[in-house]
């Protein structure tokens, strides 16, 4: 779903009680309000116990704001005017005032104060060779994005760049981008308790293997498949019987599987067996029907074999540069000559030299289909 930028301040209602007022700017096309806290409620034990127990909860807007407005417009004076009247999970730390810039403002921090919230702000990222050397540990991940990637962008208020795909990764390929392997350093921290300045990259990949090994899905056997129903037919072409699949047609007509398949498909033939494939069934993947394995009745049908031919090509012997005599093949050419066939196609193609003795003048003539046996 699209999403649109529209300023709102909307409620969480159920019936007339607004139990939540939040601030958003996202809405999808079909208008339905995508708050940022909603989208997130767990973070809100209240507000998910709410929407959990609750089947009438809806989200409507309280107020819709100009863009050049957003800023002006406090979201604690409205949450002020509804905390008299609604149970709101969020009045408490809103009439306290102690979240958001307006707190802070005309305030000073203390350089621990300053040092947390510069933390939070910035996550370091560890930037390591193809080899797993450590190269940089990076204040930020803007500062990275900046000065190697350089696709750093803001998007609705919100930094883009394929430094951050590589920081979401969750495999070492994925993780890979120009070169360099990136990582947060609290992940780095959390998993060998400092930042190595080298990473084992085969172990890592080992374990990765091993883990996706784990967790690939055992493939079960199917239980069923579809096949294909076999017809027989008499010699008018009316159907006498249907069995359910190839397997059921060899048991009741006690001929084995493969000559069924074949009879199916056309490449035998016998007159006591006309079958053909009909309409495809969901069926048991595994039929128990025997297999049998004896001989067939012969048809009385006579089949005449195709004549098998291959190719050969023509001899000529040429005197006074005129065909003076033809041959069908090297070999009649050869048994002619008392010759080697290799001789005979040597000198068909030029390569022997007549003056050692008196050999005919042969050529290739035309390709032509001779019959085998």
């Amino acid at each position: 779903m699209k999403i649109n930028e529209k300023p709102t301040i909307y409620g969480v209602k159920t019936g007339e009680t607004i139990h939540y007022i939040g601030k958003t700017i996202r809405e999808g096309n079909d208008g339905e309000i995508k708050g940022h806290m909603i989208s997130n409620r767990v973070k809100n034990i209240a507000l998910d116990n709410i929407i959990r127990n609750n089947e009438n909860v809806v989200i409507e807007p309280i107020k819709v704001v100009e863009s050049d407005e957003w800023y002006d417009e406090k979201l604690q004076e409205v949450v002020q005017r509804h905390a008299e009247h609604h149970p709101l999970v969020n009045a408490q730390w809103m009439l306290d005032g102690k979240r958001g810039p307006e707190y802070w403002r005309g305030k000073t921090r203390d350089a621990h104060t300053i040092q947390r919230l510069a933390e939070s702000k910035y996550t370091r990222i560890c930037q390591y060779d193809k080899n797993g050397k450590l190269v940089k540990v990076w204040a930020g991940a803007k500062e990275a994005a900046i000065e190697v990637f350089g696709d750093y962008q803001v998007i609705n208020n919100s930094g883009k760049s394929d430094l951050y795909n590589a920081m979401r990764a969750t495999t070492m390929k994925c993780s890979f981008k120009l070169g360099y392997y990136w990582f947060r350093e609290s992940e780095m921290k959390e998993h060998f308790g400092l930042v190595p300045t080298k990473l084992n990259l085969s172990v890592i990949l080992a374990k990765e293997k091993e883990i996706r090994k784990a967790n690939r899905k055992k493939s079960t056997p199917a239980t069923h498949f579809t096949r294909a129903t076999v017809i027989q037919y008499d010699k008018d072409g009316d159907v006498i019987n249907q069995f359910d699949n190839t397997h059921h047609a060899a048991y009741e007509l006690k001929i084995s599987l493969c000559m069924v398949q074949r009879y199916c498909r056309g490449t035998s033939y016998n007159d006591n067996y006309i079958l053909g494939f009909g309409p495809k069934m969901w069926q048991p993947a595994r039929p128990e029907y025997p297999k049998y394995k004896v001989r067939v009745k012969k048809s009385r049908h006579k089949i005449k074999k195709p004549r098998k031919l291959r190719s050969e090509q023509r001899v000529n012997e040429y005197k006074n540069g005129v065909v003076y005599r033809r041959f069908d093949t090297v070999a009649e050419a050869a048994q002619h000559f008392g010759l080697k066939e290799s001789t005979v196609k040597r000198l068909c193609k030029g390569e022997m030299k007549l003056s050692y003795k008196e050999y005919p003048f042969l050529k290739f003539g035309k390709k032509v289909k001779v019959e085998v046996g």
